[in-house]
């Protein structure tokens, strides 16, 4: 994409934000006869008409990031676990992922507003861009033997054969960092999505037991598949498939990649069960330091990671990158 039509592409986006904002909030200087009528005679009114399903984001004119709108809603969030390992997370200040239950109490959450949400994880192309333009890289990423990305001449570049794959190697404050330089790109407000938002996009207002519908996550040597087509050609978790490799492995509304291998950051920090007041656009917890140590037994700054298929649960935490290759992300664009 050249620059000029980046920039037209800018303008575009930057448009159809506008224009969605006047449709859904109308003029707010209307006299008080108007809101009068209307109020009388809401049947005869016409609803905003809502976002473009798919679009596109370009970050700066050499690629761009597939989106899908995500329309507001109510789920239950979490699940309703028993006495016994209630009490036992309860007493424990050892309750970690994997040992004890950490996606509960069950509540019913709403969100209420839409947002755009990453098509596919972030992939090595698109966070090199960012890695390339960034003033201190080397404190977004971490480059070990699993990382899909090495340092050249030019820079940051994508492995042979990795340029679509998911980048796998950055710590919480660099898919932090990526979303503020990319919402200096383009204008809009790009952020890690909360863990709400992430479930509620992974599970919808039905409830699924996976993002693709029923059914377990199949096995194979211990390791998930995430579907059947290209599963011979990727067969192991560290394989460098592209994110498009397994559509099987997508929501209803077209959301690839939610439970792989490589987990996905979210906002939030993290708690080891859920804040049962906090059910209207949940924020997670205001910080790591709380009152109940048994809700936060760690000395440090620990987020949200979901979405890795895993023995642990659905829910893990963290905040860098250890010696492995399953730390990805993507991202959440708001509406004006």
């Amino acid at each position: 994409m050249r620059r000029e039509e980046y920039a037209s592409w800018r303008i575009v986006l930057l448009g159809l934000g506008a224009v969605y904002l006047v449709l859904a909030y109308g003029c707010s200087d209307k006299g008080a006869d108007e809101k009068t009528s209307q109020s009388t005679n809401t049947s005869s009114s016409q609803p905003a008409e809502p976002p473009p399903k798919i679009m596109q984001l370009p970050i700066d004119g050499q690629t761009s990031i597939d989106l899908i709108y995500i329309e507001p809603g109510s789920f239950v969030m979490g699940r309703d676990v028993g006495l016994g390992e209630k009490f036992i997370s309860k007493i424990s200040d050892l309750a970690m992922v994997g040992k004890y239950p950490d996606d509960w109490p069950a509540r019913k959450v709403k969100i209420t507003k839409g947002f755009y949400i990453g098509k596919y994880k972030v992939t090595t192309a698109q966070f090199c861009r960012f890695l390339n333009a960034a003033r201190n890289p080397a404190v977004s990423v971490k480059l070990n033997e699993f990382a899909r990305i090495e340092i050249q001449a030019e820079g940051y570049v994508p492995k042979p054969g990795c340029e679509n794959c998911v980048i796998n190697v950055v710590p919480w404050k660099g898919a932090v960092a990526f979303c503020e330089w990319l919402s200096g790109q383009t204008g809009f407000t790009v952020r890690l999505p909360t863990e709400a938002e992430w479930e509620f996009t992974a599970c919808g207002s039905e409830g699924r037991a996976n993002p693709w519908g029923e059914g377990d996550v199949e096995w194979t040597d211990r390791w998930p598949v995430e579907g059947q087509q290209n599963k011979e050609k990727y067969p192991h978790p560290w394989s460098c498939a592209p994110v498009d490799a397994f559509p099987e492995n997508v929501t209803p509304d077209g959301v690839v990649g939610m439970i792989s291998w490589i987990g996905e950051w979210c906002s939030d920090f993290y708690v080891v069960r859920y804040l049962k007041d906090d059910i209207i656009d949940p924020q997670g917890p205001k910080g790591k330091h709380l009152s109940n140590k048994s809700l936060n037994p760690f000395d440090e700054d620990y987020h949200v990671f979901r979405g890795r298929a895993s023995f642990g649960g659905p829910r893990s935490f963290g905040d860098t990158v250890d010696d492995s290759g399953i730390y990805g992300f993507r991202i959440v664009v708001e509406l004006p």
